[in-house]
């Protein structure tokens, strides 16, 4: 739960749950401005053996060393979570509905505020950046957070090809550190006749880049809602994601 006040982050788990290369957890011993609802404490105290743990880093000043995070080998721990913070809530706007653009979801927030809920806008701005290469220019993204949502390298280089002798495009090759070495391999497989931006650009020079090309090439991924923001054109291939739900 976020409390509006002495700022604290609450997580209720079962012992049996955390995992083991969590940090420590810290017991609460807060003031009252901060502490659980009485009915979310009886909810969950009523459960079995809940532990009621902080994030200290939330609660202080030192946030990037003491934040528990989740074991990136246990792919169920953010939903155990997320299905643990629910004991915690003193109310949930809207109907889970999942049947849905996610931005409509979170919508839901306005609605139970009592706003008005105007058409939604991202007026997100970029530097400039200014490119030579003739055009048309065609980004490719190959990687996204999920390995089951990528497109196979080999098929962003058949398409690349395909671009360059089809219209003579100049292909950008796009992607984070993490993203260098299939960035490289579509690099090589176009004959290295690409720009190559793996890990060189940060994300809002990515954005600006982006703003230059005449379209996108992406697995389902963030940069993609950028392309969206700033008008452009994108082409994306969806696998285990609905793109009525995440699509930009």
């Amino acid at each position: 739960k976020i409390v509006i006040g002495p700022p604290k982050f609450f997580v209720a788990m079962r012992r049996d749950t955390i995992p083991t290369s969590w940090t420590s957890p810290v017991t609460i011993t807060s003031s009252p401005a901060c502490a659980p609802s009485e009915k979310a404490t009886k909810k969950a105290a009523s459960s079995a053996p809940w532990n009621f743990i902080a994030s200290r880093g939330l609660c202080g000043e030192n946030k990037a060393e003491n934040r528990i995070m989740p074991d990136t080998q246990d792919p169920d721990a953010e939903r155990r979570v997320k299905e643990a913070n629910r004991g915690l809530y003193d109310a949930v706007a809207g109907v889970r509905n999942k049947n849905r653009h996610a931005v409509e979801e979170n919508l839901d927030v306005v609605r139970y505020l009592g706003l008005a809920v105007t058409a939604p806008e991202f007026p997100v701005r970029f530097p400039a950046v200014s490119r030579t290469e003739p055009r048309p220019r065609v980004a490719l993204l190959p990687a996204s957070r999920w390995p089951t949502k990528n497109w196979p390298a080999r098929c962003f280089v058949d398409v690349g090809l395909r671009l360059q002798k089809a219209c003579n495009a100049s292909i950008f090759i796009l992607g984070g550190p993490d993203d260098a070495a299939t960035c490289a391999e579509i690099e090589l497989g176009l004959g290295r006749k690409a720009v190559n931006t793996a890990g060189r650009l940060s994300l809002v020079e990515t954005g600006g880049l982006l703003k230059d090309m005449d379209l996108l090439i992406a697995n389902d991924s963030g940069p993609v809602h950028m392309a969206a923001a700033v008008g452009m054109r994108a082409l994306v291939v969806f696998g285990p994601t609905d793109p009525q739900r995440t699509g930009p």
